[in-house]
């Protein structure tokens, strides 16, 4: 790219000065006949006229501009596609660090957050600093370039202008850019209130219009959306207030060139002409140049705000890939779970989740894990999940030490169940086969995972079967086909271990007892794991477990929990 550059710089002196000499040859017509240059391109060319001559010259001046122009588009383009590049690569980059992070990284960052950075902040690193750092580079090779050759040309009146206009723009710089920076924190931060809004927004609207209250969020919109706006026209101003001065100043100091030039060529027009075109021509390349390099200083400036939100990001993200390792195709040789005195804590928390936890799970058994709300069930199950990494003690599977550089041997086993379901606008078997790329997805694998769901009859009713749009989140479906799609999905995978979180807890008594028998016939190929508050669900266990802040106080059969717990006893009243 720098190669390019140079070469746009060299084009344009090129331009800058092929000027001066046909404007001089054009005051002085004798020097084709004297000894020099001219007079040896004349008797190369082999005019017969001085019209013809000259007509050849300009066509070769016009050949230089021509030449000059189409580097310089060819350069912008390379530059706009180059800097693009590295944007997508910037972008790409901290989304694979966000889709690759832990779920405690997830449970400490809100989503609108990561999508700002994403979105909207990588997009203004791209345009705010990528873009203008490369096309500044750029624009000051060729300023320096035809700087350089105006001092060659007369070293006082271009140290003068350069000096004038290199003040102009430093001092207006300086003294703005607190102001670009502020401006650029104020985008930032309601760029991210406007997002979060939308998402609060459309993600509850009907909460939102059974309560009356969109107008609390167009209010919050619009505050967000003014302050926005008003930073970004400050910014505006701020990056052109400048040219208006400068073009006043260009045009006085070439009055000033003319007088000077007088004066010292003693009204010698064929010396004054040839300096007088090339100064001039320097100056309607100069001016732009400087003040897209102001431009862009001022766009770096206001867009480091930006730059600041995800560089730490981007480094953890250089930092985790240096350490990640090659997946092993390692198997255990069973997959039965143990839990070996296993404590969690939150971070930043004070209070154990889940204290001193053992237990073992034998495989293609069916086991439960009850207690009241907050008890640690869920946190319990996020660990054999490998979500999270316990603080003290081992999770094994099948005598294999689960850790998070071999986590993905446990995670490939496992089919989960949630409570609330993520459904995408898209057809069911893409909801099913979920993440999977169409060419990818296996037609008869996902037929296969809805016979097990019994969701098959449902999707044979309808006209596009498989194909069938449901809507954003599942609009067009009940809870129970929500649900059978859930432990489709779940299933597709081929699961050893199938875990349902409050899988049931949203439907009713009719649809839950259905979606139970599914699960029933599944459990004696495979390990279900089930947390329920409803006791209903886990009368089938093996083996219930009964937790309460945090540890194993009980357990056992239904049976015999009815018989020997009271707290069992009470929460299976409320089933």
């Amino acid at each position: 790219m720098q190669l390019v550059v140079f070469l746009t710089a060299f084009t344009e002196v090129a331009g800058v000065a092929s000027l001066g000499p046909f404007m001089g040859l054009i005051s002085n017509p004798d020097q084709m006949y004297e000894a020099g240059v001219f007079g040896a391109l004349y008797q190369f060319s082999g005019s017969n006229t001085e019209q013809e001559f000259l007509m050849i010259a300009g066509v070769g001046v016009v050949a230089i501009l021509l030449l000059s122009a189409i580097v310089a588009t060819f350069a912008l383009r390379y530059i706009y596609h180059f800097a693009q590049r590295i944007g997508a690569e910037v972008a790409s980059n901290l989304f694979d660090h966000y889709i690759a992070s832990d779920w405690i990284f997830h449970t400490q960052n809100n989503s609108s957050k990561l999508i700002t950075n994403v979105s909207s902040e990588c997009s203004r690193v791209t345009t705010g600093v990528i873009v203008p750092a490369l096309i500044m580079n750029a624009k000051i090779v060729t300023a320096l370039s035809i700087i350089m050759f105006l001092l060659w040309v007369n070293f006082l009146v271009a140290l003068i202008g350069s000096l004038i206009f290199g003040t102009v723009y430093s001092l207006i710089f300086y003294l703005v850019k607190t102001k670009l920076g502020e401006n650029g924190q104020k985008l930032t931060v309601h760029q991210n209130i406007r997002i979060r809004t939308m998402n609060e927004g459309f993600g509850g609207i009907k909460d939102i219009l059974l309560m009356n209250r969109s107008e609390e969020f167009r209010k919050r919109f619009r505050d967000s959306s003014l302050i926005y706006g008003q930073a970004i026209g400050t910014q505006q101003t701020l990056s052109e207030i400048p040219k208006y001065w400068v073009e006043l100043l260009a045009f006085g100091t070439m009055v000033l060139l003319v007088l000077f030039l007088l004066i010292t060529a003693d009204g010698n027009f064929s010396v004054i002409v040839p300096t007088l075109a090339m100064f001039a021509m320097a100056s309607y390349k100069l001016i732009p140049l400087f003040q897209q390099i102001y431009f862009y200083m001022s766009g770096i400036k206001f867009s480091q705000s930006a730059l600041d939100s995800i560089s730490v990001d981007l480094k953890l993200w250089q930092k985790n890939l240096a350490q990640t390792s090659t997946p092993s195709s390692l198997m255990p040789e069973s997959y039965e779970l143990e839990l070996d005195n296993i404590s969690f804590q939150y971070p930043s928390k004070e209070n154990l989740v889940t204290s001193n936890i053992s237990l073992k799970i034998p495989e293609n058994h069916m086991i439960g894990f009850v207690g009241p709300s907050g008890s640690g069930k869920s946190t319990l199950i996020d660990i054999i999940l490998g979500l999270l990494a316990p603080k003290s003690g081992d999770l094994r599977i099948g005598g294999i030490k689960v850790t998070k550089e071999n986590v993905f041997i446990l995670q490939r086993l496992v089919g989960y169940v949630p409570q609330n379901l993520y459904l995408g606008d898209a057809s069911i078997k893409s909801n099913i086969a979920f993440g999977l790329k169409e060419a990818d997805i296996d037609e008869d694998k996902v037929i296969s995972a809805c016979q097990q769901s019994q969701l098959l009859d449902f999707v044979l009713t309808l006209p596009e079967g498989l194909e069938t749009i449901i809507g954003e989140k599942g609009v067009q479906l009940s809870g129970g086909q929500k649900q059978r799609i859930a432990i489709a999905r779940a299933l597709y995978r081929d699961p050893k271990i199938l875990v349902l979180d409050e899988a049931t807890s949203s439907l009713d008594g009719l649809t839950e007892k259905r979606i139970m028998e599914s699960i029933y016939k599944l459990a004696s190929d495979i390990t279900v794991l089930i947390i329920a508050h409803r006791l209903n669900t886990v009368k089938e266990c093996d083996m219930i477990y009964y937790i309460h802040e945090g540890k194993i106080i009980d357990q056992g059969n239904y049976d015999g929990l009815m018989q020997s717990n009271s707290h069992f006893k009470e929460l299976s009243k409320t089933s």
